[in-house]
């Protein structure tokens, strides 16, 4: 298979129609079995589905959760243990959006336990916040509205949270919202990026921070602007490249285009390189919501379009954080339209088949698995090499071909 060609496996409907599901997290909680969290008309329901190695999706089992309140947005998921995820979500009306953290059961079977493990409200002014590992039991939960904000919250490996956040730190005082996430760098740093205040041009900042092992309390490390001349950068979305290599996806602002952003920062939250490269994966509108991850020297893309369609995308990136030139391959999942906003969740299985998440034309929970080529092994730039014979790689929007001639004999 080509690099980065993408390959749908099976399609699963997840979830009976509903009045308005839009809004839901995804987490594989043991090996080969998904729980994705999501609200349903205001529900808070969890179901489960088992993903093979080839691709086949099984559902399992849907449960409304007791005892978490109203949910009006799931945001983001975690593994804490085998069988013990922790989501984030918000209830109550804008703008006091009351953002809370629960845990949830799942049995090895994919039976869900219908009461919620444990809840805390962490804040009373979400945005569509993230929770991340940190360290030992610790995470990080991320969000921005009328300020970006982190804070570390304990965990233990059974779901119960401590009764109050380990520590608190006001990244900065002026980001509006839904225009900042976060990323686990190593065990003990996270990065933050976010817009600072101003929808403008190269207002955009990283700020670094380390988590103390034993009290969870949150350090700065380091901090950097970064611009591409885009003006406004919303609904940011961190992921892990490779080594220090790290991309951030987003909507700019006001033409609604897709972009990612590639840096370079070190374990230890240095930022060596605040912009490593920028690439535009959507001329047209992302709407709102995007997913994103990398695996194999492939960005990933899942998003609704301006038609309300999910797309998936693929784009070479390699280790030094260079982006390729155009678009691999483009795969859309569902080409009717659910004809509001989406908030879809790409996933990649232990196995390596990817999942996305997202609301069908009819209202319905769906998901797609698919597979993806293996990334370029070859350089991104030509290089010659001499032995017996003359090799030359050239690399010309993303095709590689081969040359050979014979060396001189030494």
């Amino acid at each position: 298979m080509a690099s980065g060609v993408i390959t749908k496996v099976d399609s699963l409907q997840l979830s009976a129609a509903a009045p308005l599901v839009t809004s839901k997290a995804a987490i594989e909680v043991r090996t080969g079995i998904v729980a994705v969290i999501f609200e349903d008309a205001d529900v808070l329901k969890c179901a489960t589905y088992s993903c093979d190695s080839s691709g086949t999706l099984t559902k399992l089992d849907e449960e409304t959760i007791t005892g978490a309140g109203v949910a009006l947005r799931v945001t983001s998921a975690v593994k804490i243990a085998d069988g013990i995820a922790a989501f984030t979500y918000w209830n109550g009306s804008s703008p006091n959006f009351d953002g809370h953290v629960g845990t949830v059961a799942i049995a090895s079977n994919g039976t869900i336990t219908a009461a919620i493990i444990d809840v805390i409200n962490y804040t009373g002014t979400a945005g569509k916040a993230r929770i991340t590992h940190a360290i030992g039991d610790f995470y990080a939960v991320g969000w921005s509205r009328n300020g970006t904000f982190l804070v570390t919250i304990e965990i233990d490996s059974s779901g119960n949270i401590a009764a109050a956040l380990a520590d608190s730190v006001v990244v900065n005082s002026s980001t509006s919202s839904d225009n900042s996430t976060h990323l686990q760098l190593s065990s003990g740093y996270v990065a933050v990026w976010y817009l600072d205040g101003l929808l403008a041009p190269d207002r955009m900042w990283v700020n670094t921070y380390s988590i103390n092992v034993s009290t969870g309390a949150l350090t700065a490390v380091d901090d950097a602007q970064w611009g591409t001349g885009v003006a406004g950068h919303r609904e940011l979305w961190a992921f892990q490249i490779s080594g220090t290599i790290r991309g951030v996806s987003y909507e700019e602002a006001f033409t609604s285009d897709g972009w990612v952003d590639t840096f370079d920062i070190s374990d230890v939250g240095v930022v060596t390189t605040s912009l490593v490269d920028t690439f535009e994966y959507e001329p047209v509108q992302v709407r709102r919501w995007n997913s994103a991850l990398s695996s194999g020297g492939i960005i990933c893309l899942l998003f609704e379009d301006d038609d309300f369609f999910i797309q998936f995308k693929t784009v070479d990136v390699d280790s030094s954080g260079n982006i390729g030139d155009s678009i691999i391959d483009t795969e859309t999942l569902n080409a009717v339209g659910f004809n509001t906003t989406d908030y879809p969740y790409l996933l990649l299985m232990e196995n390596g088949v990817y999942v996305a998440n997202y609301t069908d034309d009819g209202s319905a929970l769906q998901v797609d698995s698919l597979t993806i080529g293996a990334g370029s092994i070859f350089p991104s730039q030509a290089i010659t090499r001499v032995t017996n014979l003359i090799h030359r790689y050239v690399r010309e929007g993303g095709v590689y071909t081969l040359e050979m001639s014979l060396g001189e004999v030494t």
